[in-house]
């Protein structure tokens, strides 16, 4: 249940898709519902604020299981003290599978406050995925 924030929503409607169902702690949702969708964009990302600056070991994510997994592709995972001024530590070239759970290992100290999931290929694109979890130490 972490502070969290988009790019944009799919619909402008938060009550079905917006960026708190990414750190809800569920893995399940309604069919096409109850997950972060972003609206169709070039480079939809969404943000999770943690508590304070933390020593961020990795990051995992649940893809969508009701279809639609390609669409998580060319995800850069970024890290930030500010929130404004972001350095890649991962990245996930895809294309996701419908269901798949992936898993990015960061280099040893990664210390931040911010992380950001951006797609960083393509111009029409559409970031969804299920939960987001950050693992710190």
């Amino acid at each position: 249940m972490r502070p969290s924030s988009a790019s944009s929503v799919y619909s402008n409607n938060p009550s079905l898709w917006g960026t708190s169902y990414a750190t809800d702690g569920l893995h399940s949702f309604v069919k096409g519902t109850e997950i972060f969708a972003s609206g169709w964009e070039i480079a939809p990302w969404i943000t999770i604020t943690l508590d304070g600056p933390l020593v961020i070991s990795f990051v995992r994510v649940y893809n969508r299981d009701d279809g639609g997994g390609d669409r998580f592709h060319d995800v850069a995972f970024e890290v930030s003290m500010d929130g404004v001024s972001f350095e890649r530590r991962g990245f996930f070239k895809g294309p996701g599978l419908t269901g798949q759970v992936v898993e990015i290992l960061f280099d040893n100290p990664t210390i931040g406050k911010f992380i950001r999931l951006r797609i960083t290929q393509g111009s029409w694109n559409l970031l969804n995925l299920a939960e987001i979890e950050v693992y710190t130490t």
